[in-house]
């Protein structure tokens, strides 16, 4: 074995290493996610020991790790971490002072609890209602509880239950910003060719659905291949798949591709419809009973977030940006479904959405909206809904509100 010579490098002259531990998992460098990172000290600290803070951003999420305090590593205030850079040529290994951090996902909905807890400037209601949360009766938190629903304004039910798409519309309304696409304020649209001289060149079912995924699906739609399309079951599925189905083309390879997709569509709604606290459960898929590992996979890694409690325990997320983001890439596979000129009616209802929101999700996209009143068999009018999507396509623009129109 070949001698190694030890040098110290003085930590006073050279910067420690940092050593970073991401407590949900590991990162993934095959699919190139860029992580910026933050390393923050306090100068004005007397102790021997400096707080330090290391911050962490990727494109989907934001961690944060301490070198002190609760959250910093058990081991930290006893030990002492060391890293060896190994000179194979010289046989020399430089030993360097290391900071170890455990970078733990924060969510926004952590930082607004974290910002409440430290807040000196509350009322004294609000400190009452903190006590009786902490110490307080079950009735007592039950009236609390009822009184703060019913004191909701309307800008705090807005932020709570509002989207990204309602925000933007909503300022196009209130606000006077500067002009500026849907698509480059919200990050909502899915992959696109603004060049595109064809509807079907601007979305691609290639950005939908991926080439594993589609060669995955073709197991749960044996059944629906193999059915003729009047015997199909229908139960079970929402109304927009549903009618498809009952006009799969008869040619083998359109029929593979349509019906693919509208499994796809599928478990696309199934999983909007989940709730937060059903996100975290094993057996989310359960009503659709097949579904591929790696279409599962790819969902809930594109649509929902991961990240530990305080029990150490992994939780899965969905913050609105994500929601409203797999509703785009719902519509978008059902204009793909209706070659561009989508009749949203049934959509909506399987969606439990009203139409004004769903047609301003659709204008996100691009799409044009028209309404068209119809007669009905029992010779009632009702009103459907139409979306198609013209090239070139043209996003909507928040415009200046005038003096005038304020008024």
């Amino acid at each position: 074995m070949a001698n190694i010579t030890l040098e110290v490098v003085n930590p006073k002259k050279k910067c420690s290493v940092v050593l970073a531990n991401f407590l949900n998992a590991k990162l993934n460098h095959k699919h190139g996610h860029r992580v910026r990172v933050g390393y923050y000290e306090n100068t004005n600290h007397k102790g021997k020991k400096k707080d330090k803070i290391l911050v962490a951003e990727t494109e989907r999420m934001q961690y944060v790790g301490y070198s002190t305090g609760p959250l910093a590593p058990r081991a930290s205030a006893s030990s002492k971490y060391l890293v060896g850079m190994l000179n194979k040529k010289t046989g020399k290994m430089k030993v360097y002072d290391a900071d170890m951090f455990n970078l733990k996902p924060v969510l926004a909905a952590e930082d607004e609890v974290e910002q409440d807890e430290v807040d000196a400037s509350m009322t004294y209601m609000e400190q009452v209602d903190r006590l009786t949360s902490a110490f307080g009766t079950t009735r007592k938190k039950r009236a609390m509880t009822s009184r703060l629903k019913n004191a909701l304004t309307g800008e705090v039910l807005k932020s709570a239950v509002g989207s990204a798409v309602d925000e933007v519309l909503a300022r196009q309304q209130e606000l006077g910003v500067t002009p500026a696409t849907v698509p480059a304020s919200s990050g909502l649209v899915p992959p696109h060719n603004k060049d595109a001289t064809r509807p079907q060149d601007v979305y691609q079912l290639k950005d939908i659905i991926s080439a594993e995924e589609m060669e995955a699906l073709k197991t749960p739609i044996k059944t629906w291949l193999n059915t003729a399309n009047k015997d199909i079951s229908l139960e079970g599925y929402p109304e927009c798949v549903a009618s498809h189905l009952q006009m799969l083309p008869l040619e083998k390879k359109s029929r593979v591709r349509k019906a693919s997709c509208l499994m796809y569509l599928h478990y696309m709604i199934v999983l909007y419809h989940k709730k937060a606290k059903e996100l975290s459960r094993k057996d989310l898929f359960v009503e659709t009973l097949e579904i591929p590992d790696i279409v599962s996979k790819k969902l809930l890694d594109k649509f929902t977030v991961t990240s530990c409690n305080a029990t150490g325990r992994t939780v899965r997320a969905r913050p609105a940006r994500l929601k409203d983001m797999l509703l785009s890439y719902v519509l978008v596979l059902c204009l793909i479904l209706d070659d561009f000129n989508l009749e949203y009616t049934k959509l909506r209802k399987d969606l439990y959405m009203s139409q004004i929101k769903l047609s301003n999700h659709l204008k996100a996209l691009g799409c044009l909206i028209r309404s068209q009143k119809v007669v009905t068999e029992d010779g009632t009018q009702d009103q459907k809904g139409f979306a198609t999507l013209p090239v070139p396509i043209q996003f909507p623009e928040l415009k200046k509100k005038t003096i005038k129109e304020r008024r």
